[in-house]
């Protein structure tokens, strides 16, 4: 049988600097603004069913991300991104902007590490069902959309031994599927991606994103533009 993950692996506890009670408070109960709303169903053609599974939320005005005067402060209009892992325990939450003012696109609290994305759909894969892997939460929300089971690497170093055990206990028999973005990131995310499978005893398929697209998630928008956007969830 394989080994537990470590106590300490951040696949299951936050960041100890992390103000995990705060965070909490701003995904919930979730709230999607009008800039969230647009943003994930009518540019992105999210699926409302992916946003409540997800746990989504957004921020209208700066917040804090902690009781700490030097916390972080999430810019605002921005999406709230949670991570949690397998359990549902909360990890950190990610913020994507969605004004027009030059601020940084992504926001992390001080403090945080990278996570996995999506780790709790482990736990509904069943046997030898297929998981797909990408490489960041906006190309997850898309498989997602378009029905299959995903998670999202942020960086290829993030898989780790841990990542290998992980897949060990959730997905012995699960074919890994990658869509590599058109660049050198997506090719090292490819690459060992291929390492991990290799050491868990699965098949990694490759497939390719069609030329003018970067990622999945452009693929996933092209094909579904023509398509009335989804009816937009509710809190």
């Amino acid at each position: 049988s394989p080994r537990s993950i470590t106590n300490n692996s951040s696949f299951l506890t936050p960041h100890s600097s992390l103000n995990i009670p705060t965070l909490s408070r701003l995904i919930s109960p979730p709230v999607l603004t009008p800039e969230a709303q647009r943003f994930l169903f009518a540019e992105r053609h999210i699926h409302p069913a992916v946003v409540r599974w997800l746990r989504l939320s957004s921020i209208s005005r700066p917040m804090p991300t902690s009781t700490n005067r030097y916390c972080t402060v999430f810019n605002a209009p921005s999406l709230l991104i949670p991570y949690f892992n397998v359990d549902g325990k909360l990890l950190s939450v990610q913020a994507r902007y969605l004004g027009e003012s030059p601020l940084p696109r992504f926001q992390f609290p001080r403090g945080a590490q990278c996570h996995l994305f999506n780790l709790p759909v482990l736990k509904l894969l069943r046997d030898g069902e297929d998981l797909y892997v990408a490489e960041g939460p906006s190309d997850c929300m898309a498989l997602l959309s378009a029905g299959h089971k995903a998670i999202a690497v942020p960086s290829a170093t993030l898989l780790t031994p841990d990542v290998v055990e992980i897949l060990r206990q959730y997905a012995p028999h699960s074919a890994l599927h990658i869509y590599p973005d058109r660049d050198d990131a997506g090719e090292r995310l490819f690459a060992e991606l291929a390492k991990v499978a290799n050491a868990v005893g699965v098949a990694l398929v490759r497939h390719e994103v069609p030329e003018g697209g970067k990622d999945f998630s452009d693929m996933y928008k092209n094909e579904t533009q023509n398509l009335p956007a989804p009816a937009q969830a509710t809190a």
